[in-house]
């Protein structure tokens, strides 16, 4: 993890417990996109932990995300029991870890890596060059 955040406000401790924090999310997301609805299920944890200041790592609040996005709470919470997406998740983490980006958040589109992006302009030209249609 020492990679992730290269500048003098590393903390491996705070670094690990954020990414913790998120797992439950992680793999409810990998769920949702399993059956059609990783984008709302993405937009709905954006909006509970960016705007609302919701505790994205209770698996209680996750559950209403479920519900809210026209998942099931209660199939997600099998989903977490039975830890089904958690070889994917782990696999998503050993990606990264391989690609060993230096800050967060990084985009990886077709090989090229853009690492800490400050500007939306920038998301445009990566998508541009790799013939991403905007919606």
């Amino acid at each position: 993890m020492l990679g992730f955040a290269s500048d003098s406000a590393y903390d491996p401790e705070t670094i690990t417990q954020k990414t913790t924090k998120c797992r439950l999310a992680q793999e409810l997301t990998k769920w949702a996109e399993s059956v059609g609805k990783g984008e709302d299920f993405r937009n709905a944890i954006w909006q509970a932990k960016y705007v609302d200041q919701k505790d994205i790592s209770d698996a209680n609040s996750l559950f209403d995300l479920a519900d809210s996005t026209g998942l099931s709470g209660n199939e997600a919470a099998s989903v977490l029991k039975d830890a089904l997406f958690k070889d994917a998740v782990d696999s998503d983490w050993m990606r990264s870890l391989e690609i060993d980006p230096q800050y967060v958040p990084s985009v990886l589109l077709n090989g090229e890596l853009l690492e800490n992006p400050q500007e939306y302009k920038l998301y445009e030209q990566l998508m541009s060059q790799h013939n991403v249609t905007p919606r």
